[in-house]
């Protein structure tokens, strides 16, 4: 499957799974409270912290598939490939067992010393951790699976079955705790049983398509030598994942015990909204990731230079209309999406931070994308290793003096200062005369375009009514993004190219 394609299953299927939770957050809110959303929000950290066992195996894990489907090795490679998928099914069936007893084991000590949460509220949290530890080791060996059909660049299939789990997971668990009456125990244990099905669907799914690996129609067995021949690799992803892990949790982490677990659930609420940024970045770094490789291993530098410009100009006429309406029409948007004025308020400042610092991280995708795919993993690592060195301690000074907000000041301030290092050290290894170009065009020329419509924006009167004030924002994103669209070359041609497309199978031509 194309590029194209294979970015928008990517967005299609991330933005479907997002708006689901989205959705149905202010009504998980509105039956629980914001306690039990910052239990949902403990969840996502403590699924960042075990997600660092995956010590680069499933990054590896597709590269290797995306080597061995472009033939690069023949049939060996792919029998090893598949050998090294094997290996790790085995190293993840004793991680989620070893998980699933450690929440049990931890659940109670965490909920009253961490937490601090007593009386029915800590009986209840016991058992909701112990049902994330069932959550978390399901969703953890699921991403062996994800990784296998994205080496394969099987994402339209990915995508569909990505947005059905969604669908289950929190559909089904808002049912279940309408329908139950059990609280916020409800939602978890649902969740744990809907994290099992997606499991066993998404192995299915894959170990069908690794069958059909080119030259391969041997049985999978495991090759432990695999292990040693991606270990470089595989440990330089493993820095960088605990780095960036670090980078893009440690805020929530700290937060979790320095606030009460209601202020941490509107932080989490708030992070929830501005992180949809990352679905517009997340999707293309999976779909460029797998190109990239397969461009460089063939030596085709041109091809590589196009499409980096095309993909970081088409992300960031997206990215940076979207980001800029978080940040200048913060509280109207949170009041259209929760339906409640004062709830809106409350979060607005931090998703005014979390959204601009949000953007810096997800404008550095396309570069990442590259490096991964040139096998350059230790620039990433360096750098997130000096961001978690100034976060934490700014952190632990800022926020007892000042809140949350402290928190999603510094987050804004330090992927401020990434850009900068990232752009020229990068650039100046892989891609050496594309600093400025990118800078220009995938940055600030989207950026100020986007600034100044929302801007312009603010001088006009607010509609009132939800449904109406939500279609007000929605054009000033539409008009912003065509802008950027008209004035960056690659995303300009891209627009044409689709628009000559979609015109010439409307007529029955077939495509120009």
């Amino acid at each position: 499957m194309g590029l194209r394609a294979n970015i928008l299953a990517n967005v299609g299927g991330q933005v479907a799974s997002a708006a689901i939770a989205l959705l149905l957050a202010p009504l998980f809110v509105q039956q629980l409270g914001l306690g039990a959303w910052g239990l949902v929000g403990v969840l996502v950290v403590l699924s960042a912290w075990f997600n660092l066992l995956d010590v680069g195996l499933t990054p590896a894990i597709a590269r290797e598939l995306a080597r061995a489907e472009a033939g690069e090795a023949g049939e060996a490679g792919a029998a090893s490939a598949a050998g090294l998928v094997r290996c790790v099914e085995w190293i993840y069936l004793a991680l989620a067992l070893a998980i699933v007893g450690a929440m049990a084991l931890l659940a109670a000590p965490i909920v009253g010393g961490w937490l601090r949460l007593l009386g029915d509220a800590g009986a209840a949290g016991t058992t909701a951790l112990a049902w994330m530890g069932v959550i978390i080791a399901a969703r953890l060996a699921e991403n062996v699976y994800r990784a296998v059909l994205s080496g394969l660049q099987r994402m339209v299939l990915l995508n569909l079955l990505g947005t059905a789990a969604a669908l289950l997971r929190w559909a089904g668990a808002l049912a279940w705790v309408l329908a139950s009456g059990r609280g916020v125990v409800a939602l978890f244990e649902w969740q744990a049983g809907a994290s099992l099905l997606s499991l066993a669907v998404f192995a299915l799914a894959a170990r069908r398509r690794l069958a059909g690996l080119p030259g391969f129609n041997g049985a999978v067995r495991a090759d432990w030598s695999a292990l040693r021949r991606v270990r470089a690799f595989a440990g330089g992803m493993a820095a960088t994942t605990l780095l960036a892990f670090a980078l893009t949790q440690v805020d929530k982490i700290l937060l979790s015990r320095l606030l009460s677990l209601a202020e941490f659930g509107a932080y989490m609420l708030a992070a929830s909204l501005a992180d949809t940024l990352a679905l517009l970045a997340a999707p293309l770094y999976a779909a460029l990731v797998p190109r990239f490789t397969q461009l460089i291993a063939q030596g085709d530098e041109a091809a590589v230079l196009a499409l980096y410009r095309r993909a970081a100009q088409c992300l960031a006429a997206v990215l940076m209309p979207c980001a800029l309406l978080l940040v200048v029409h913060a509280e109207a948007l949170a009041r259209v999406w929760t339906g409640a004025p004062a709830l809106a308020a409350q979060i607005a400042p931090l998703l005014a931070l979390l959204a601009a610092g949000r953007a810096l991280n997800a404008v550095l995708h396309v570069p990442a994308a590259l490096q991964v795919g040139a096998g350059w993993s230790s620039l990433a690592a360096g750098l997130n290793a000096a961001a978690v060195l100034v976060l934490v301690p700014l952190i632990l000074w800022s926020v007892p003096r000042w809140g949350a907000v402290a928190a999603a000041g510094c987050w804004l301030g330090l992927n401020g200062a990434y850009l900068v290092a990232v752009s020229w050290r990068m650039h100046r290894r892989l891609l050496p005369r594309e600093r400025r170009r990118w800078l220009a065009a995938g940055v600030l020329a989207p950026a100020a375009l986007s600034a100044l419509v929302m801007g312009a924006s603010t001088a006009l009167p607010m509609p009132d009514g939800r449904a109406l004030l939500g279609l007000w924002l929605a054009a000033q994103v539409l008009l912003a993004a065509a802008l950027s669209a008209w004035a960056l070359p690659e995303a300009r041609t891209v627009v044409h190219a689709a628009a000559r497309t979609l015109l010439a199978r409307r007529s029955g031509r077939g495509p120009v």
